[in-house]
């Protein structure tokens, strides 16, 4: 017989017939989301229900789960009509297993044998203590002589002594030794049985209220859980010779939600369920005069109180907090999944049916496998350093942008190093550093350090520098190389600091923001050199020393 689809309709009041309970056989985890910051969770069960009003109880959820997030859905072969869906929590007792209940017996018996050993400890004690009573004291209490021993007596009294003293030391021995067993076998019933109860936590129970005219209905319970987070990671092998960059985008899944993911379809998605529904709303920003004292201790504008001055700002920069604090959550940094993306959203689907334990431990999933040509140039900045460094210019072509997340560089197949970058939309542009050249071998050298004066009327004090800087190509192909250096930056505007009419013009000013930086792109040939020549002038009045040269 065919199953024809019903609409579980969620309703807000409750079926006043009296419904019989019904525990459901069990329900199983089949498909899990994770966000970056959460997980939605859909269990399926299936079963036969007689016609009636019935409550229908799926068992064992966890006590975690936002209530709020709860959705239930399916199909039957009648129709089914749930009035309301409402969830109770369970609380496990202390003997709730046969398990628990042997451990208890055993920790009872275990108990009793403590105490003999602790009477067998109190008989060796008085023993001991009479003996000792009789060395120190050898007349009664009651004045009365006790019979003296002949010469011939003595031996053997000391020898019943003794052995008495040997046997309560032996007894002793042995009495330590066992007590000592006895404690390691209450220590190890005792960490069992408290791990138990560690372990029984409560639990929630779905409780589906619903009517139906009999037969096979299916459920999908829908709910989302927080303690489950993905996290991406980027490995980029860099192929100098076919000038490609392959980059595996991987997964790092982690998951403590109290349920355990076993063999169920894994979606691993972009989106932040908790990032609020709507943008943040501003309220009027209020600007007026300070304050005037009216000389009597009292301010001219104390009758008006207007609203907390910036109140909206402060608003807004915790909002940009918060929106921080995510983005570094995102970059504490997983067959190929398939892609479904939008211009919203992006989502893999992992290959087959995967289990993630509710361990926390990290789980890698491979989502991805790319290639991208790229074009090479070398950086390098003489002044601190004298190497060149390959980098590459990665035109991102990809469908889905990237996350924030680690990149694990490697050139050739040989790991270079690791790097956190910020997201990475399709069409984007993207240079990475695969560490030093060694074909590229360069010098940087002082040619001029002079001290001197100018102007004729007022005397300036003058300070010029020149400088070379000699690269040498061992590639079989020409590459770029860009050159990097810095001239000083005044602080006074009396300082005056220019550069050198004779110095090569530089390709770019005030490289990334920072005053001062200067780049030189420049074509390093193979097997050849090049050379740059540059330096600065710096004038001010007096001869009082600069600072920071």
């Amino acid at each position: 017989m065919l199953l024809r689809p019903v609409a579980l309709a969620l309703l807000a009041l409750t079926n006043g017939a009296v419904a019989a309970e019904l525990t459901a056989p069990g329900s199983a985890i089949s498909a899990v989301t994770v966000y970056p910051d959460r997980a939605q969770v859909s269990r399926s069960l299936t079963m036969e229900l007689p016609a009636g009003s019935h409550t229908l109880l799926v068992e064992q959820l966890p006590v975690s789960l936002n209530q709020e997030s709860l959705r239930v859905s399916g199909s039957g072969t009648a129709a089914v009509r749930i009035s309301a869906v409402d969830l109770r929590p369970v609380y496990l007792t202390a003997a709730a297993n046969e398990r628990q209940r042997q451990l208890q017996q055993q920790l009872t018996e275990l108990r009793d044998q403590e105490a003999g050993l602790q009477a067998r400890q109190i008989a060796l004690d008085s023993q001991s203590a009479f003996i000792n009573a009789l060395v120190a004291s050898p007349a009664p209490s009651d004045g009365k002589a006790l019979p003296a021993l002949s010469p011939e007596q003595w031996p053997l009294a000391l020898q019943a002594i003794g052995q008495g003293m040997r046997d309560i030391g032996e007894q002793r021995v042995k009495l330590a030794a066992e007590q000592r067993q006895l404690a390691e076998r209450i220590a190890v019933v005792e960490a069992e049985l408290n791990q138990m109860a560690g372990d029984q936590r409560a639990t929630l129970t779905a409780a589906i209220h619903l009517e139906t005219r009999g037969g096979s209905s299916s459920f999908k319970l829908d709910y989302q859980l927080p303690g489950a987070r993905w996290a991406p990671v980027y490995d980029a092998n860099l192929d100098t010779a076919k000038q490609q960059l392959a980059v595996t985008t991987a997964a790092y899944v982690q998951q403590a939600t109290g349920e355990d993911w076993a063999g169920v379809a894994l979606i691993l998605a972009t989106a932040r369920p908790s990032a609020g529904t709507s943008a943040p709303e501003l309220s009027p920003w209020w600007i007026d005069f300070a304050p005037v004292d009216d000389g009597r201790g009292r301010s001219a504008k104390a009758a008006y109180s207007p609203a907390p001055v910036a109140s909206s700002m402060e608003m807004a920069d915790s909002l940009m907090m918060e929106r921080k604090k995510e983005v570094m959550e995102e970059e504490i940094a997983i067959d190929v999944a398939a892609l479904q993306s939008a211009d919203f959203i992006a989502e893999y689907q992992v290959v087959g049916k995967v289990t993630v334990a509710a361990n926390n431990s990290r789980q890698r999933f491979v989502l991805a496998e790319q290639q991208f040509p790229v074009s090479l140039s070398l950086r390098a900045v003489p002044r601190l350093d004298p190497h060149a460094y390959l980098y590459a210019t990665l035109s991102y072509a990809g469908k889905a942008p990237l996350l924030p997340g680690e990149w694990r560089l490697s050139r050739n197949g040989a790991y270079i190093g690791s790097r956190v970058d910020p997201l990475l939309r399709p069409g984007a542009e993207r240079l990475l550093a695969f560490g030093v050249d060694d074909a590229v071998t360069l010098s940087y050298d002082q040619l001029a350090d002079e001290k001197g004066e100018s102007g004729l009327i007022s005397k300036d004090s003058t300070l010029e520098r020149r400088y070379r800087v000699t690269a040498e190509s061992g590639h079989s192909k020409a590459v770029p190389l860009t050159l990097l250096d810095q001239l000083p930056v005044a602080q006074n505007e009396q300082i005056r600091v220019e550069l050198l009419k004779e110095s090569k013009a530089p390709s770019q000013t005030d490289v990334d923001d920072q005053k001062g930086v200067l780049a030189w792109e420049l074509e390093l040939k193979p097997g050849s050199k090049a050379q740059l020549d540059f330096g600065y002038r710096i004038s001010y009045p007096g001869k009082g020393p600069l600072i920071g040269l």
